[in-house]
């Protein structure tokens, strides 16, 4: 029977074109699975041009979970596209700031901030010409670490762009470090 007053129960609908952008029932594991192997792909790209390969597959398990979690009540039904987007560049920038790594001051005392005004720019590019110098000194395999973290490159990006393995590359970073040091200590007394 059906009159003027009565609400209808949204039914869930089957695959097919133009799915994407309605509002799911509940866990509609069809509108799921299609919604899946539809942006997957996309979601992935997206992650891989931006994190290295293993952490965009890792951010992409995260996305689709929350879209399993959250779909039903927070998907408005409108553009699919653009709001899984959204869910992958959120846990992008999450992903980011739980490793945003602190820099100890002991790692910046090569590049010490001037302390008198008058003498400033001169001590700093004293500093930054000995800094340089002894750059120059150490092996190219150390250099390419100690050049990326001084560019806050994180140790899991150094470790798979030159294929070595994290401990290694948290090993030359320390040794170069200590080197530089050294050098740039003995250059400036």
């Amino acid at each position: 029977m059906s009159g003027p007053h009565q609400t209808s129960t949204p039914q869930a609908v089957a695959p097919g074109p133009g799915t994407a952008d309605r509002r799911p029932v509940g866990c509609d594991r069809v509108w799921f699975e299609q919604q899946y192997h539809e942006f997957a792909g996309l979601v992935l790209a997206f992650l891989k041009s931006r994190v290295p390969a293993a952490t965009a597959e890792d951010l992409s398990q995260q996305v689709w979970l929350k879209i399993w979690k959250v779909a039903a009540t927070q998907f408005d039904g409108q553009n699919f596209r653009a709001w899984v987007l959204q869910i992958a560049r959120n846990a992008l920038v999450d992903s980011y700031r739980r490793k945003q790594s602190f820099v100890p001051l002991e790692e910046t005392d090569a590049i010490a901030k001037p302390r008198d005004t008058d003498c400033g720019d001169e001590l700093l590019q004293s500093r930054t010409a000995a800094l340089n110098d002894c750059l120059g000194q150490i092996s190219e395999e150390l250099q390419v670490v100690i050049r990326a973290r001084m560019t806050g490159e994180p140790y899991e990006a150094i470790s798979e762009r030159f294929s070595i393995p994290l401990g290694t590359a948290h090993s030359r970073f320390n040794k170069a470090k200590s080197q530089l040091q050294k050098c740039v200590a003995g250059r400036l007394s």
